[in-house]
């Protein structure tokens, strides 16, 4: 990970005005300007916000903040906004500390595979032990990456999956979306790699598949593919990408008997289409545990399973998380050579 340690800066008026979710930074009541024992002065100079200078959309924005000992931080939350008005929030998480005589903590943002190329920002608020709050800012740039395309022929019968029972698909979407948009800090479960979770498939649709829908009366309708479709043998046994909590096992209309799993704060995996579920809610998860077999219910044209990973609610390509770990130690100890 090529980390790029970026200058800080200090916000007021002009950021409360613009960006409301981010308070500026202020100083406790129980603390002059030049602080005190309790409440040591903060230079915005001491913190450090480390980010890469550019990600490719549909991958994850891995960024650090750090700060000094001396500065007890007690929370981080933290946009990404673009010029167009886009924005999406997320919650940081503390991966280290003391042992470089300061405090780390780890930020993912999911970059969507719809955001076109150019200039993004990520604001960080960082709040400390006696209720103070700072600010700090900085760019990276989207990166261009390419995908393909494809129109799928439903059946009539698959057809109506997309079209009939609007209010319990839409019920279903919200319960998810629920779900998906949770960031529970206490939720420490994997921080190494993902495995994928079949031994042995044949990739039928890529993450990011520009999609047309071709319905029984013709109708075309695009859409995004947001996984990787791994088809294989009915029965075939499914495994956890990673340890986790199920936040979700269940059948639903669209995507059939359905598994969700939480892996780290607002980091969760899905499996779609099982043929069976051998998993509940609430349980926990070991890495490779097995979780159900592949099917072919819900919108499915053929046994398979349809594996996705979201971060702070938005798909990313699961392979990134094999190739990196989800708490990235190299990158941690990186961010603390970066530092004074």
């Amino acid at each position: 990970m090529n980390l790029r340690l970026n200058r800080v800066r200090r916000y007021g008026v002009l950021v409360l005005l613009v960006f409301s979710v981010l308070p500026a930074f202020s100083d406790s009541p129980e603390a002059d300007e030049h602080g005190d024992a309790r409440n040591p002065p903060v230079d915005p100079g001491s913190i450090a916000l480390i980010l890469p200078a550019s990600v490719e959309r549909g991958t994850v924005l891995r960024a650090f903040v750090v700060a000094p000992q001396r500065l007890v931080v007690e929370a981080i939350s933290a946009r990404l906004t673009r010029p167009d008005g886009y924005e999406i929030g997320t919650h940081g998480w503390r991966v280290a500390s003391a042992d470089h005589e300061g405090d780390l903590w780890q930020l993912l943002f999911g970059i969507g595979s719809d955001l076109a190329p150019g200039p993004a920002a990520i604001y960080a608020a960082i709040t400390f032990s006696d209720g103070r709050t700072l600010v700090i800012e900085d760019q990276f740039e989207i990166g261009m990456r390419g995908f393909r395309e494809e129109e799928i022929a439903l059946s009539f019968a698959l057809t109506s999956l997309r079209t009939a029972e609007a209010e319990r698909r839409a019920a279903e979407s919200r319960e998810l979306w629920s779900i998906l948009q949770t960031t529970d800090l206490a939720a420490r479960y994997h921080s190494g790699r993902f495995i994928e979770p079949l031994m042995q498939y044949r990739r039928t649709s890529l993450f990011g598949d520009r999609r047309r829908y071709r319905y029984a009366d013709g109708t075309r309708v695009p859409s995004l593919h947001n996984g990787l479709d791994m088809a294989a043998p009915t029965g075939t046994l499914i495994a956890a990408a990673g340890r986790g909590r199920v936040a979700m096992a269940r059948r639903r209309i669209v995507t059939g008997n359905t598994v969700v799993i939480e892996h780290q704060p607002g980091v969760y995996s899905l499996y779609y289409h099982l043929e069976r579920i051998d998993v509940q809610t609430g349980q926990t998860v070991d890495q490779g545990d097995i979780i159900g077999t592949v099917g072919s219910t819900g919108l499915s044209t053929g046994p398979h399973l349809h594996w996705e990973v979201r971060v702070a609610g938005v798909p990313v390509d699961p392979e990134w998380f094999v190739r990196a770990p989800v708490v990235d130690t190299e990158g941690v100890r990186g961010a603390l050579s970066a530092v004074p």
